[in-house]
């Protein structure tokens, strides 16, 4: 009858202590961590997690720019339409106006709100990353 990892832990417990007795010496790294067991729990934690890791800094250094940068191309075209047809700035309100897919033109990707700001044209400000204005990480769409 077998067991699966269980058996398959113990005929690689055996197998070392085969190698321990004809060596003359012992193994306790291979004798525990070349276990199947430890093996698969290994695998199936530390690749998750690395690929977590992975993902959460892509999306932090990449995609959040790359989705900020598109989002304030569409509020500053929005603007240039409303301001062209009624002949006044609108707030972020204003545009959004009952619309729920453009409520997230609140904030940026980093849940720091946008800020409209009017000289020599129009521009839409964001914070970036580190969520604070006036910093080299800010993002700014003219």
């Amino acid at each position: 009858m077998d067991f699966g990892l269980i058996s398959a832990d113990y005929k690689h417990k055996k197998s070392i202590e085969i190698e321990e007795k004809e060596e003359g010496k012992r193994k306790p790294f291979k004798k525990f961590f070349g276990q199947p067991t430890f093996i698969v729990i290994f695998i199936s934690i530390f690749l998750p997690a690395t690929i977590s890791i992975i993902y959460f800094s892509y999306k932090d250094r990449v995609l959040n720019v790359r989705d900020t940068e598109h989002e304030m191309a569409q509020i500053l075209t929005r603007i240039h339409s409303y301001e062209s047809k009624n002949l006044q700035t609108p707030s972020i309100d204003t545009l959004i106006n009952g619309r729920p897919l453009l409520k997230t033109w609140k904030t940026d990707s980093w849940g720091t709100a946008y800020r409209l700001v009017r000289s020599n044209g129009f521009s839409v400000h964001s914070a970036g990353r580190d969520r604070r204005f006036g910093t080299s990480d800010d993002l700014v769409s003219k």
